[in-house]
């Protein structure tokens, strides 16, 4: 009879641990998000800007201009100015990015990019042919 006892504590010993690891190999990765590096020059008046063809698919969680190296400290310098997207829900949006002058409506460059974003909230850039 304590030989049972012990057999069934053992096994349910064993079977938690088997659960545990299992759980801890299964579990999820933090989602990745996107990131677009756009060539920009804050010293120009000239700013990228985007719309998105849905809201509640991705958001922007990093909006920023990052100047290039500049070790001798020139002045005009151009840099990057860098988006990240993390996705909210499972979707398709699609993004158009907009470079111009903010006081103007003409555009200097225009770029438009689809994001797909999976069930575990990874995005991806979808290549268009």
């Amino acid at each position: 009879m304590i030989k049972k006892y012990w057999i069934a504590i053992i096994g349910v010993i064993v079977v938690s641990i088997v659960f545990i690891v299992i759980h801890i190999l299964s579990a999820s990765k933090p989602s990745e998000n996107y990131i677009i590096k756009l060539e920009a020059n804050a010293t120009t008046n000239y700013f990228w800007n985007y719309e998105m063809s849905e809201e509640g698919i991705v958001k922007v969680v990093k909006d920023n201009y990052v100047e290039d190296d500049n070790p001798d400290g020139l002045v005009g310098v151009g840099g990057k100015q860098v988006y990240e997207f993390k996705g909210l829900k499972e979707g398709t949006v699609t993004i158009t990015l907009t470079y111009q002058q903010n006081d103007t409506d003409e555009i200097a460059e225009q770029k438009t990019i689809t994001l797909n974003v999976d069930k575990n909230l990874n995005v991806t850039e979808i290549k268009n042919d």
